[in-house]
């Protein structure tokens, strides 16, 4: 039954986000107050985390603040995503809001990233920029390309996500 749920929700996003109808929500007016109604906590991957995203590879970014060894260290990390809790790393985020919006990759990574859709091997012309109330590193704004890898960004290099599960 709960594999039935999943697939079910995997299916949904993945629709929704194909044809965009996802829910949009009310922009984030009052940063500090969202902030703090976040929880942030630990957790334990091994018994309460599904997988559906995995750290596969990292771009170091331009005046990063870390190396190869500290980026490597999250490869292979799981990410597990539900409509209000963040799982990364060993640690949860609930309470979570989204907002979504389509933006122009070049505008945006020129613009925020001080990057290059080049640099980072990104072919979109369009890429979906979600923000979030979030505190866990790389999760407060995030990429979602359009094959469903996300894009986090950790002091300075870009981490590259992978869906567990492809339709």
């Amino acid at each position: 039954m709960f594999m039935k749920f999943i697939y079910f929700f995997l299916i949904t996003s993945t629709i929704f986000s194909m044809t965009g109808c996802s829910q949009k929500q009310a922009p984030i007016n009052v940063v500090e107050k969202v902030t703090a109604e976040n929880t942030i906590g630990t957790v334990d991957v091994q018994e309460t985390m599904r997988v559906l995203w995995t750290v596969s590879q990292f771009i170091i970014g331009k005046d990063a603040s870390w190396g190869e060894q500290e980026a490597g260290a999250l490869i292979f990390k799981p990410l597990d995503i539900t409509s209000t809790e963040i799982f990364f790393n060993g640690q949860v985020c609930r309470d979570v809001s989204f907002q979504s919006d389509m933006v122009n990759t070049e505008d945006y990574l020129t613009k925020f990233q001080q990057t290059t859709p080049k640099t980072l091997g990104i072919t979109d012309e369009q890429i979906e920029v979600v923000k979030t109330n979030c505190d866990l590193p790389g999760f407060n704004e995030y990429i979602h390309l359009s094959d469903n890898r996300l894009i986090i960004w950790i002091n300075g290099v870009f981490f590259f996500l992978d869906p567990a599960v492809t339709y």
